[in-house]
């Protein structure tokens, strides 16, 4: 199976489960019976001191950068990425010691050779507060995170996720990472806002624009709050997203996203939505591709990053020979520009996003 072919076949199973399929009554029960869980009084206090002016604590410093939100049954599922390095983190041998109890004697640490995997374990605490409204929602995360010993930068900086469900609204997120025993606590706010999908009835709008490196089925949707190092999880598909849009040469633009406002035809309940891609550069068009049709309005493209190119051949000031070639796009700044229509309701929506490509290397 080609790329392209696996990449809608695990996208269909990703969001038939996610949108069709109803939730198991033992887990809707399940749910219903367990405790909340709310932020330990320590570290609310300490959101509560930094909300007002949203002042970061950097005990254990991390940055919110993006939020990336896609459709889910009754709420918008709503990821947050953020950064961290290594040695914020508090990476650890230590945690890798086993140990063991042998017949007739007290437990003893078994001799080992150095572990090749550094460990850490940490709190993160959510904090979801709705701007002008009354709901408010709190999450527990515990984290367990794995380095190669071996490939360890203390420098490095990684991107994580971490995704919880809400249903539309502005929100502040007031997020806490700490220690396991509370006494290392890192904050960060962080504003953003959720659509409403039945607000778009004049016109159509997206979820959030991004690129895919790589995607991949899993077995089964996550149920809780995970943070996961360098990927994050939609229904049953890992993602691993395109960061800050920059590629090279070689690489294709897989983009991904929601239409909002479309509207399926009433006979057969298929959409009927068609959706021009185009490269600029400074104004000037630099690819235009062959038109694409969708039943559905949740899209998934993968475009390449050539250009066709007339090569003539000229002796003196006459031409002897031309012949269309494929090239890759230069290295530089580009716009890449998405025209939606739905060809039902005649709406239509024109979305920009700036891209970088690089060189490939040889």
């Amino acid at each position: 199976m080609n790329r392209e072919k696996m990449f809608f076949t695990v996208l269909i199973l990703g969001i038939m489960i996610l949108l069709i399929l109803p939730v198991p009554a033992k887990a809707q029960e399940e749910k219903e019976e367990a405790e909340p869980i709310f932020i330990p009084k320590q570290v609310k206090a300490e959101l509560e001191k930094g909300i007002e002016n949203r002042t970061p604590r950097m005990d254990i410093p991390f940055e919110i950068f993006e939020n990336i939100y896609l459709p889910a049954r009754q709420n918008i599922h709503s990821i947050f990425l953020f950064k961290a390095k290594n040695k914020d983190l508090g990476f650890d041998s230590s945690l890798n010691v086993p140990t063991t109890e042998k017949e007739g004697e007290s437990e003893t640490q078994e001799a080992f050779t150095e572990p090749d995997t550094l460990m850490t374990e940490l709190n993160a605490f959510l904090w979801f507060q709705q701007v002008g409204g009354d709901y408010s929602q709190e999450a527990y995360v515990p984290v367990q995170l794995k380095e190669e010993k071996d490939i360890y930068d203390p420098e490095e900086g990684s991107m994580y996720s971490v995704g919880y469900p809400l249903p539309p609204g502005k929100y502040l997120l007031a997020m806490a990472i700490t220690t396991k025993d509370l006494q290392k606590i890192g904050i960060q706010y962080y504003e953003f806002e959720l659509p409403a999908p039945e607000g778009f009835t004049d016109n159509l709008g997206t979820t959030p624009i991004f690129f895919i490196h790589e995607i991949e089925k899993m077995e089964s949707p996550e149920t809780t709050p995970k943070i996961h190092k360098g990927f994050f999880t939609y229904s049953v598909l890992k993602i691993v997203p395109v960061l800050e849009n920059i590629f090279t040469q070689r690489d294709s633009l897989d983009v991904f996203f929601y239409i909002f406002g479309a509207q399926p035809n009433p006979e057969t309940n298929k959409y009927n939505l068609t959706a021009q891609y185009e490269l600029t550069q400074d104004g000037e068009l630099i690819v235009r591709y062959a038109e694409a049709t969708y039943d559905a309005p949740i899209i998934s493209q993968p475009l390449y990053l050539k250009r066709t190119v007339l090569v003539q051949t000229k002796k003196g000031d006459e031409v002897v020979e031309e012949k269309k070639e494929t090239r890759d796009i230069e290295p530089g700044q580009y716009t890449f520009v998405i025209e939606l229509k739905d060809n039902i309701s005649g709406k239509t929506l024109e979305k920009k996003v700036n891209i970088t490509v690089e060189a490939a290397q040889e």
